[in-house]
């Protein structure tokens, strides 16, 4: 086989195993401590990758071709180290959790359950990292904070007058909690994490209207108000959210 058709073969095989061990990291079937030392071997493929050869002097010496081929391993090999990282932090923050067997009455866990309860997603905030910085005396400093989108700054802003006739005063207390994360950067974060714990909740006395997940979510993450006061106030009970009506 030519030099060149050699080495592209050579970017696409290892793009191809980038892609794979991104697959597996994003799994569940293989143990943490595999999916590290696939990525080992993966950089380690990467590091032996030669450099590109030398065109003939009689052709174009901008090879399209070759050039597309390595930013694509380039792509792979960022979206397998990311998927590794991911899944080696939950590891380690699962691992380092204590059982809770207390809460699998609320999860309805299976009896079998151990009592630990793993994290696939959590959201911090916009803020967290610079406060944990700070605590290894590095200081970042916060970009200013996103302006409110006008819907969530007219839902906050409504009158005394308002709050007092409204029909769910319980749930409308607590509204502001959970329209501070709508339209920022946590909000998507904390629909996913209370989809998770939704999904394994008994819905049969529940509106409806939260029999359709897919919808659910959709609704929770572009306009909460489509779901309806009792949803609302069903969720709010379950403190899917983090909080609680009371």
């Amino acid at each position: 086989m030519p030099v060149r058709e050699r080495h592209l073969a050579r970017l696409d095989s290892l793009r191809q195993a980038a892609e794979a061990v991104a697959g597996l990291a994003r799994g569940t079937e293989v143990e943490a401590l595999r999916i590290a030392w696939l990525l080992v071997s993966l950089e380690s493929a990467y590091t032996w990758v030669p450099d590109a050869p030398e065109p003939p002097a009689s052709v174009d010496r901008t090879d399209s071709e070759m050039k597309d081929e390595a930013f694509r391993l380039d792509l792979a090999m960022i979206a397998a180290r990311e998927a590794v990282a991911e899944r080696l932090a939950y590891h380690l923050l699962n691992e380092a959790q204590p059982e809770e067997s207390e809460m699998c009455e609320e999860f309805e866990c299976p009896e079998e359950c151990s009592g630990r309860h793993d994290s696939t997603h959590i959201d911090c905030g916009p803020d967290a990292v610079f406060e944990d910085l700070a605590d290894h005396d590095i200081t970042v400093e916060q970009p200013e904070p996103e302006p409110l989108a006008p819907r969530l700054a007219a839902l906050l802003g409504r009158t005394e007058a308002e709050e007092r006739h409204s029909p769910l005063p319980d749930l409308e207390e607590q509204a502001p909690l959970v329209l501070a994360h709508f339209g920022m950067p946590g909000w998507p974060g904390a629909v996913a994490s209370a989809m998770e714990r939704l999904a394994l909740l008994d819905r049969s006395g529940a509106p409806g209207v939260l029999a359709d997940l897919a919808a659910v979510e959709a609704s929770l993450l572009d306009a909460p108000d489509r779901l309806g006061a009792d949803a609302l106030d069903w969720i709010s009970h379950q403190a899917l959210l983090g909080w609680r009506a009371s």
